[in-house]
């Protein structure tokens, strides 16, 4: 990059309107700035409303009203959620061994809100094992096909991968603590995140 020097700065062309037409760029200038302000808070306002549509979505689903119409129009076909999760406890049996044990149920459930018929409160662990990921530092990350996942998301590539299936990730430390993310097959999981180490096939 070449000095710059007032000398130089002397001799740089800068094109100049008359006065009259200055005022009316000004002015245009401020008119669309405006407008771009307004486009902002706007921008702002929707982000904020679908932040509470999002709330919402979820405290429907976890509730059961996003499917109250398919359940009563399937209600003779659905099995209850107490004998799934005997098919989960059974998987599990089979897969852990001796190192198996029963599941137990939660005990303050009942202070929870309630369920549609048919749903239980299960605790996480019952459809789900969690699993610290692994340090991997970016200067030790060997390029290849193999997302790295941290609590913010994909922080670059690797040539191995630590969770073998798909999974969920969720950032353990700092800002992004409590941040979901779904990691594909095969990736890697950093010490920011924990994941999913184990999901339930029913």
């Amino acid at each position: 990059v070449p000095n710059v020097n007032a000398t130089k700065l002397k001799q740089v062309s800068i094109p100049v309107a008359p006065l009259n037409e200055q005022l009316r760029i000004v002015a245009k200038i401020e008119e669309l700035f405006t407008k771009l302000d307004a486009g902002v808070e706007a921008l702002k306002q929707v982000q904020a409303q679908l932040k509470r549509y999002r709330q919402s979505v979820l405290k429907a689903a976890v509730e059961g009203r996003l499917t109250a119409e398919w359940r009563e129009h399937h209600k003779n076909e659905l099995e209850p959620a107490d004998k799934l999760l005997e098919h989960i406890q059974e998987e599990r049996k089979a897969k852990l061994g001796s190192k198996y044990k029963e599941l137990k149920l939660l005990d303050y459930a009942s202070d929870l809100h309630e369920l549609p018929g048919g749903w239980i409160w299960l605790p996480m662990n019952g459809i789900l094992e969690w699993s610290n990921g692994k340090g991997l530092t970016q200067k030790n990350i060997t390029p290849g096909d193999h997302p790295v996942f941290g609590g913010n998301g994909i922080n670059g590539y690797h040539n191995s991968y630590l969770c073998e299936t798909e999974c969920i990730v969720v950032g353990r430390v700092g800002a992004h603590c409590g941040n979901v993310h779904i990691a594909p097959k095969k990736s890697w999981i950093t010490d920011n995140a924990i994941y999913t180490k184990w999901i339930s096939k029913f």
